[in-house]
């Protein structure tokens, strides 16, 4: 019998099911502490722009802030992301998804940036261990699918808040939890060699969370608004926050957000739309 229910421990365990879990628990623990609650779990999406669909792990929010979930529990889990400039060490901007609606006026998605704590260093590249150079990277191929899944949300929040009297308002922040260690190496580029790009010496680092931000828009740019491809590549770029789950309350706690009085993007949008 013993043997029987290691079996079956290991078959559960093989899963990532029960870290989802624990993660929805480790929230709810912190629900008399925090603002944060527990919005949906299990949440089915489609996003009809690149046709991806699936189950958003945990949605969490408070007032117009919502929190898209993904949960991940790597076996082995090291993740290391490269730094290569001191502006990358300490980073408060982040890029949001933003959905408004107003009466009479057509629904409104975009991205961009804004403040939020707690500040983390910032990178565009991430190592993990046993990935080789012909497998598509994972933190990539997940963070689209967590992006695609946001964009979806936010279409189907403004369904649900759309109002004929008021303007209605959603912020949405992509989140990968992982039970992986997050290292960061910082690394100077004049000290790779040219000649089979290893680096000789670098300095690592454990951190509880960090930005990561790549052009990886799911959905087309209107490319009549630029005229240089520097400018379409920064106009792709979206943000996650990875968190390792060990430190996932202690982030929670440490969270303000802070929408600027001036350039308020859905206001802008509106009147370009006008």
């Amino acid at each position: 019998m013993v043997g029987k229910n290691n079996k079956l421990k290991e078959l559960v365990n093989s899963s990532g099911f029960p870290f989802q879990l624990a993660v929805e628990n480790e929230i709810k623990s912190i629900s008399s502490q925090t603002p944060w609650s527990i919005i949906a779990r299990e949440h089915p999406w489609r996003n009809i722009n690149d046709k991806d669909e699936g189950f958003i792990d945990l949605v969490i929010g408070y007032g117009a802030v919502r929190l898209v979930l993904e949960c991940k529990r790597p076996r082995g889990g090291l993740w290391v992301f490269l730094i290569s400039d001191k502006r990358q060490e300490s980073v408060k901007k982040f890029r949001v998804c933003w959905a408004h609606c107003k009466p009479n006026r057509s629904d409104l998605v975009g991205w961009n940036d804004f403040d939020i704590l707690p500040m983390s260093p910032e990178s565009e590249f991430c190592v993990i261990r046993g990935k080789g150079e012909n497998t598509k990277p994972l933190l990539e191929r997940l963070g689209r699918y967590v992006l695609s899944s946001t964009e979806a949300l936010a279409v189907e929040e403004l369904n649900l808040i759309r109002s004929p009297q008021i303007d209605h308002l959603r912020l949405l922040v992509p989140v990968i939890v992982t039970s992986a260690e997050l290292k960061v190496c910082k690394l100077s580029p004049e000290e790779i060699s040219i000649s089979n790009g290893t680096i000789t010496d670098s300095e690592f680092k454990t951190v509880p969370w960090i930005r990561f931000r790549k052009s990886l828009a799911v959905s087309e740019v209107e490319y009549s608004m630029f005229n240089e491809l520097s400018e379409i590549t920064e106009k792709k770029e979206r943000s996650l926050f990875v968190i390792n789950s060990s430190n996932l309350s202690n982030f929670l706690k440490k969270w303000d957000f802070h929408t600027p009085s001036y350039s308020i993007p859905w206001d802008l949008a509106r009147q370009i739309e006008e």
